[in-house]
């Protein structure tokens, strides 16, 4: 041992400990639980206020859905505004329409003229939907006997010549003015003007992928219904005509399939 060393035999303890005491600047993964994954934190980068995340796959889809749902609470906020102005609009004509198809029904027919069924609303919701009374009082009953006629699958039923129409009924199919009492639907929030059709199943009878058509209010009307022999698509089929047009919606879009069905409705009745 040198003179100098036994001298201050505390100096090299002391650079020891100044060397530890010494800030170490490290790049260390941390675990951020409210992300639910790793992001690194660079503490030499004061710039990033010692933070800089690291955007996976994941999150990269995650942000695009977000997005995607601003998107779309904007256009269902434009679709409301549409819903109300259409109901607003075509009020007079509808309330003279309707009183005339309810003296109609009630006289030809007899019976009830207004018919309400349980239906599968947005976010897998039960509603009641009205229509115009187009079948026999007892159609629901008759309707397990004739299940093995349709010649669509489940959970769409339909059958040719269906024995179950009355004759107000077949005209009113014909035309689409059963469905005016849905404009009650439409004020109340629960239907759209334009959007997936409503079913009679409840969504525990959907796929998991076919539960999309639920994330938008039903329609009157709606992409499918206004496609070529929409009529016999299977359900699965209009379930992807459905998803496409929640994925794409737009007042725009609205007013052309409105218009489009319109042209229908005058061609089927012979106008």
């Amino acid at each position: 041992m040198s003179t100098a060393a036994a001298a201050n035999p505390s100096d090299d303890m002391g650079e020891a400990t100044l060397a530890l005491e010494t800030p170490v600047e490290v790049t260390r993964p941390e675990t951020h639980p409210d992300r639910g994954r790793e992001a690194i934190v660079h503490h030499d980068v004061p710039a990033l206020a010692g933070h800089l995340l690291l955007m996976s796959g994941r999150e990269a889809a995650l942000a695009r859905a977000a997005a995607a749902r601003r998107a779309g609470r904007r256009a269902e906020r434009a679709s409301r505004v549409l819903d109300i102005a259409v109901c607003v609009l075509i009020a007079p004509l509808a309330l003279v329409a309707g009183a005339l198809v309810a003296l109609t029904i009630k006289v030809v027919d007899g019976g009830p003229v207004i018919f309400v069924q349980e239906r599968t609303g947005r976010d897998g919701k039960r509603f009641r939907m009205f229509k115009f009374r187009t079948m026999v009082p007892n159609a629901e009953a008759l309707k397990a006997e004739l299940a093995r006629l349709s010649v669509v699958s489940y959970p769409v039923f339909k059958i040719k010549n269906d024995p179950r129409l009355t004759r107000t009924g077949r005209y009113l199919r014909r035309s689409f003015l059963d469905e005016l009492p849905q404009l009650l639907n439409v004020l109340k929030g629960d239907m759209s003007i334009v959007g997936p059709r409503p079913t009679t199943a409840p969504p525990s009878d959907y796929m998991l992928w076919q539960t999309a058509r639920l994330e938008g209010r039903p329609g009157l009307t709606g992409l499918w219904q206004t496609t070529p022999n929409s009529e016999d698509l299977e359900f699965a089929d209009r379930v992807r005509l459905d998803i496409r047009y929640l994925s794409d919606r737009s007042v725009g879009w609205d007013l052309r399939l409105i218009l489009r069905t319109l042209r229908r409705c005058v061609r089927r009745v012979g106008l």
